[in-house]
C-alpha cells in the first residue's frame, strides 16, 4: 500500500461512490464486503454503521458461513455484494441447493480474480441479480470497471483519475489495438506518492473507443497477473476466460484450477461431485484442442482448492520458470 494524502483519498471515496451508482448501487445503501478481514483491516462497529458496509469474513466458506451470511443479507436488505469472485460462485450454488432467495440484492461487484462466465451466469440465474468485474488496486484505486448496458463489452477505464497505457510485453513502445500488453498507468493526483509509468503486472489488449467509452479506448481484455498467464504448447497466450467457457458446462465440477507446469505439460484439479468426472475424456479433448494436440494435460481430483493468504482463489496458474 502506497502512502496516500487527503486529496487522494477524498478521490478514492468518490470513485467507489461514481462507480457503484453507474451499476446501480448508491453509497447510502447496505453493503456487505467479502474478504478476509485481519485486525489491522477490521472495521470497528462504529466505522460499519457510519460506512452502512457489513464486513464479512470469508477466510472458510462453508455451510454454516454460507447460511450466516445468506441470513445477514436478507435480514439487513443488502443491496449490494463486493468481494473476490470465486465466493459469489460458491454462493450461487450454496442457494440454489438450498432453494434460498436473496431478493434485497440487485447487483454484485466482484474483484481481484478472473470473473468467470459459469460464476456470471450462475450468479444470474439463482440469486436473481447482476454480476460485474471491477478492475483495481491497493496502490491507487478503481481503475477500470464493466457495464451492465446491453451490448456492452469490456472494462471501460477511469480516464478522470489515470493516465493508461498498454505496451509492448517485450519493450516500452505502445501496444496496438488488439494486441496483449503490459498495463501502465501514471496517477499525478496521489502528492504523497504520485506513480508515473507504473507498471500495474498485469495484461491487457486496448481496444479502438466504441459507443459506450465516450471517445476513449477501453480494455477489451484484462489477463490480470503477468505471471498466471498460460500459454499453448505454441508459445500463444490463453484467455483465462477459455477454460470457464470449457469447463462451465460441465455440472459435476465444483471448483477447479488450471496449473502449466511447463511449455507442454499441464494439470487440472478438479472439485467434483460424486468423486469422478463423467466426461474426463472428452474434457481433455476440448483442452487439448486451445493448447495444442502435444499437450500433456493431466487431471487430478482433490479435496480442496486453498485460497492465498489474500483470500484470492487462482483459477489459472503458471508454473513454468
Amino acid at each position: 500500500m502506497s502512502p496516500q494524502d487527503t486529496r487522494k483519498r477524498h478521490r478514492r471515496v468518490a470513485e467507489l461512490k461514481y462507480f457503484g451508482k453507474i451499476v446501480g448501487f448508491k453509497s447510502h445503501e447496505k453493503l456487505v464486503h467479502l474478504r478476509i478481514w485481519t485486525r489491522w483491516q477490521n472495521k470497528s462497529k462504529a466505522q460499519s454503521f457510519k460506512e452502512n458496509i457489513i464486513a464479512f469474513d470469508m477466510s472458510n466458506l462453508g455451510e454454516e458461513k454460507l447460511a450466516e451470511l445468506c441470513t445477514i443479507i436478507n435480514k439487513e436488505k443488502a443491496v449490494c455484494l463486493r468481494g473476490y469472485a470465486s465466493s459469489f460462485d460458491i454462493l450461487a450454488r450454496y442457494v440454489k441447493e438450498n432453494h434460498i432467495s436473496l431478493p434485497s440484492l440487485s447487483i454484485i461487484i466482484a474483484g481481484s480474480e478472473a470473473l468467470q462466465e459459469g460464476t456470471r451466469e450462475a450468479v444470474k440465474k439463482y440469486i436473481g441479480c447482476d454480476i460485474i468485474s471491477q478492475y483495481a488496486n491497493e496502490e491507487n484505486g478503481i481503475l477500470a470497471q464493466e457495464s451492465t448496458e446491453p451490448g456492452a463489452e469490456g472494462f471501460y477505464l477511469n480516464h478522470a483519475g489515470y493516465v493508461f497505457e498498454i505496451l509492448k510485453m517485450d519493450s516500452d513502445e505502445a501496444a496496438g489495438y488488439g494486441e496483449l500488453g503490459r498495463i501502465v498507468i501514471t496517477d499525478l493526483f496521489n502528492y504523497a506518492f504520485p506513480m508515473i509509468r507504473y507498471d500495474t503486472g498485469d495484461l491487457g489488449v486496448m481496444a479502438a473507443p466504441n459507443e459506450f467509452s465516450n471517445g476513449y479506448p477501453y480494455m477489451l481484455k484484462l489477463y490480470g497477473r503477468r505471471f498466471d498467464l498460460v500459454y499453448t504448447t505454441g508459445n500463444e497466450p490463453v484467455f483465462p476466460m477459455t477454460l470457464g467457457r470449457i469447463l462451465k458446462y460441465y455440472a459435476d465440477i465444483v471448483q477447479w484450477q488450471f496449473v502449466q507446469k511447463s511449455s507442454k505439460t499441464y494439470l487440472l484439479k478438479v472439485i467434483v461431485e460424486g468423486g469422478r468426472l463423467a466426461k474426463e475424456a472428452e474434457i481433455l479433448s476440448e483442452l487439448r484442442a486451445y493448447f495444442g494436440q502435444d499437450a500433456d494435460i493431466r487431471i487430478e481430483y482433490v479435496d480442496d482448492i486453498p485460497v492465498l493468504n489474500s483470500g484470492k482463489r487462482k483459477p489459472v496458474v503458471n508454473e513454468m520458470k
